[in-house]
């Protein structure tokens, strides 16, 4: 198996993963927890996450993006595997701090060892591809499963949980199989330390990046206060029976497989600004309708939704990938995560709070108006502060 392929097989058993959000909310509040406490949750898988994610992204660079992916993975899987063992507000703290430490050893670390196959094939062109395809599996992955874990919870609420912990440890042997060879320095603390200091003072000397962190983080938190705390109670109150969630989240996650394989192409045709300002005009306007609207009609709206986060952060993706140094390559894009998740931590339950004092209805409103005008700065931000983007088909 070519090693691309893996890295694709590795991403379809995440995405499988992942299909546990499907119930995840109702699972929660089944639990006895309220928006607040959902909010909270994921106020400290954020901040958890942030705080960890420049030390993983050093660690990935000194010792390897291989090694990082890899024991990223298995600390995540132990996160769905305490909650479905036993799901008390402790264990979930304890699994949204496992899940943090995780996906922080993966996140920069698994694009950039994607990158890394590409570049050793003499491809790097062909960078955003392998990206919007890896995309595309994990969603896929999402699809394939999703349908099958609404009908279980019905009757075994916590066996998603127990299969999403199989399906990322065998996401971990994946990876363990890839064939990379590490390059660079002798790992030591030093050059981990100094590794580090460069690529966050790289990271900040770049006011592009900073239009970007901006930009993602006002699109970060609206889309992840939507996911986490108001799409499946949304959906009871457009009517949809629960066993119907998995069969809409399927659907959501084949389009958004396809947006997510293609979105590349729409980068080069119409060129980064435009990209960027069509992710913040479709988020905007899906959050208007849907605070306007109490019918099943609203499910359209709602992958409108999904679709502009996929392409968005496809988007986000390849031109962060653009703006930063190779040799620092993890740590850059665990400062701009650092940044965005620190700020979505800390104003999470701030958004929980306002769902349990004002609804859902007045929430997505305000969602609209925040999304354009914080959305709206961090693009002037990026625009202005180009070097040059008049050849994107170099991105």
């Amino acid at each position: 198996m070519k090693e691309i392929h893996k890295i694709y097989s590795a991403n379809f058993l995440m995405g499988a993963a992942y299909s546990v959000a499907v119930i995840e909310t109702l699972y929660r509040l089944s639990h006895g927890l309220d928006q607040t406490q959902i909010a909270l949750l994921s106020s400290v898988f954020f901040i958890s996450y942030a705080l960890l994610e420049i030390p993983t992204g050093g660690f990935a660079d000194t010792f390897g993006h291989k090694k990082s992916v890899f024991l990223g993975l298995v600390i995540h899987a132990l996160a769905p595997l305490l909650v479905g063992l036993s799901p008390t507000y402790s264990m979930f703290l304890i699994g949204a701090v496992l899940a943090g430490l995780g996906i922080a050893l993966q996140s920069g670390a698994f694009s950039s060892l994607t990158h890394d196959i590409v570049l050793r094939q003499g491809m790097s062109e062909n960078y955003p591809q392998a990206q919007g395809k890896s995309s595309a599996y994990l969603l896929l992955g999402t699809l394939s499963a999703s349908s099958i874990v609404s009908l279980i919870y019905k009757d075994f609420p916590q066996l998603p949980y127990l299969l999403s912990s199989l399906f990322l440890f065998l996401a971990a042997l994946l990876i363990y199989l890839v064939q990379w060879e590490f390059k660079g320095d002798k790992p030591s603390l030093q050059i981990y330390f100094q590794k580090i200091k460069r690529g966050v003072l790289l990271s900040f000397a770049k006011k592009q990046i900073f239009g970007l962190i901006i930009l993602g983080s006002v699109l970060f938190f609206v889309g992840s206060l939507y996911a986490n705390n108001i799409h499946q109670p949304l959906q009871v109150l457009f009517g949809i029976p629960v066993a119907l969630f998995g069969i809409i989240a399927a659907i959501f996650s084949g389009c958004k497989a396809l947006v997510s394989a293609y979105s590349y192409k729409i980068l080069q045709k119409i060129g980064s600004n435009a990209s960027l300002l069509l992710s913040i005009f479709l988020t905007s306007f899906a959050f208007l309708v849907l605070s306007r609207i109490n019918s099943i009609t609203g499910v359209a709206i709602m992958l409108l939704l999904f679709l502009a986060a996929s392409f968005k952060d496809q988007i986000l993706l390849i031109l962060l990938q653009k703006e930063i140094n190779n040799d620092e390559r993890s740590t850059m894009l665990s400062t701009y995560s650092f940044l965005t998740f620190i700020i979505v931590g800390i104003t999470m339950p701030l958004g929980g709070y306002g769902i349990d004092m004002f609804g859902i209805q007045n929430i997505l409103l305000i969602l609209s108006v925040l999304t354009l005008a914080a959305g709206l700065t961090g693009w002037l931000l990026f625009k202005y502060n180009q070097n040059t983007r008049s050849n994107i088909s170099k991105v």
